[in-house]
């Protein structure tokens, strides 16, 4: 029996040793030289020219005048980045914003079943079947309405705020509101007034997406994009095919490249809030706390996500956006079963968890892009309602700018629509607009 005991403890003894050597060998080794670099990319400073317009988004609700805004938002990022990570504790430090005591301007308006969104149609039908109630409620809207108009007057949107995952985010979801009001405008006969608006609402959308903050500002950005547009197409569907289109309109619903253009620098925002997270959790956030020491190690961590984030700006994902192919990024992720993770099992179970869910991101700029070569076709085709020859004809007329081999425009089966396919299809497979009769070759009103 004592021999057995002897042996036993040699075989558990060795492999402890082995154990040891293999996470010493794990830990000596180098953070690989592509990890490295994409770090170094997301840590790289990236100031933006012109006005931050970031202080106006995060008080957009508040009744707090916009000549305090940059200055109370500059006190609160600094607040918050003297705040300690919280630890979960009883007694842990958490950061409570300061708009909390703030007086609100959405009183009774959040969550309202009135409001036009941006994955609908028919916005017009709804508030026309919903006037009176639109009327009760529009001068307290109205504040939150002239509040997002403001922000076409800034250049870009960018938080203050030190990236980590109790980062304070605004209430971005008014900027998607407006549509109501625009619709209002026109359902009471300011058509003017509401083509100008969706058209500004179309400008901000770009700046948000351009800004490089968070994949958050750059979806509001998509959304408020395919909102603005649709209903900017469904207003012009009811006036007549010379109304005046406000002269900012052309631009901001040009398919010039705008919101591709906008996928690298809202990866590397991304990337730079998800690396700052990982950095945080090192703070005293993962349980127990000498797992935290032994099997989670922040900076490996944060160089074996940032790939993740920095492909998107890289030869083959440029290839892929410029013939406008989906952004799926080829291969298996690093395996977390490598030896470089038996050093950092808890970042590289982390890290793997995450990593799938950025793909659909792209996507979706990808798709905002392709909306825009749609609302251009279509508005070429309402300066040509009076040519000659069947819709189909006519859209395959346009000039080859407004064309991709990839994904081409379709006019649908009952000749009452165009659509354009979808590559991010959680809202269906195309993008339709409406075609009025005199776009599908009845007699021009």
């Amino acid at each position: 029996m004592g021999r057995v005991f002897k042996w036993g403890g040699i075989v558990v003894f060795g492999l402890v040793v082995s154990v040891a050597l293999l996470y010493a060998v794990s830990r000596s080794m180098p953070v690989p030289e592509r990890e490295a670099a994409a770090l170094a990319m997301l840590d790289a400073p990236d100031p933006l020219p012109g006005r931050n317009g970031f202080a106006a988004v995060w008080l957009l609700a508040y009744d707090v005048p916009m000549e305090q805004a940059e200055d109370l938002l500059e006190r609160e990022a600094a607040r918050f980045a003297a705040t300690p990570v919280p630890d979960g504790g009883d007694d842990s430090a958490v950061f409570t914003p300061v708009l909390d005591s703030l007086p609100r301007l959405d009183e009774g308006l959040a969550d309202s079943t009135l409001e036009c969104r941006s994955n609908e149609t028919g916005c017009l039908d709804k508030v026309r079947a919903s006037l009176p109630e639109y009327e009760a409620r529009i001068e307290q809207r109205g504040k939150i309405a002239s509040r997002v108009a403001a922000l076409d007057a800034y250049d870009y949107f960018r938080s203050p705020f030190t990236p980590r995952f109790d980062m304070p985010i605004p209430a971005y979801q008014w900027l998607t509101h407006n549509l109501s009001v625009h619709a209002h405008a026109f359902v009471r006969g300011d058509a003017a007034l509401a083509l100008e608006g969706v058209c500004r609402d179309a400008s901000i959308a770009r700046k948000l997406i351009a800004s490089g903050d968070t994949l958050i500002g750059s979806m509001i950005g998509a959304a408020m994009m395919k909102g603005a547009s649709r209903l900017f197409v469904e207003m012009l569907a009811e006036l007549p095919a010379d109304h005046p289109v406000p002269a900012g309109c052309g631009r901001v619903f040009r398919p010039d490249g705008a919101m591709a253009a906008g996928i690298c620098p809202t990866m590397i925002g991304e990337g730079r809030f998800a690396t700052g997270s990982f950095r945080s959790l090192g703070q005293g956030q993962i349980e127990p706390r000498w797992s935290a020491g032994l099997l989670f190690d922040v900076e490996r961590t944060a160089a074996r996500v940032a790939p993740d984030f920095t492909w998107f700006c890289g030869e083959e994902a440029r290839g892929l956006i410029g013939t406008d192919r989906p952004l799926h990024r080829p291969g298996p992720p690093p395996s977390r079963w490598s030896l470089r993770c038996a050093s950092n099992a808890i970042g590289c179970i982390l890290t793997d968890i995450q990593a799938p869910a950025y793909t659909d991101y792209g996507l979706r700029l990808q798709d905002a892009e392709a909306r825009q070569q749609l609302v251009a076709s279509w508005l070429w085709l309402r300066d040509h309602a009076a040519d000659k020859g069947s819709l189909a004809e006519r859209l395959a007329s346009r000039p080859e700018a407004l064309k991709r081999a990839s994904r081409d425009i379709r006019v649908g089966k009952d000749g009452r629509t165009l659509a354009i396919a979808m590559y991010e299809r959680s809202n269906g497979d195309a993008w339709q607009l409406p075609v009025p009769g005199w776009m599908a070759g009845e007699p021009l009103p």
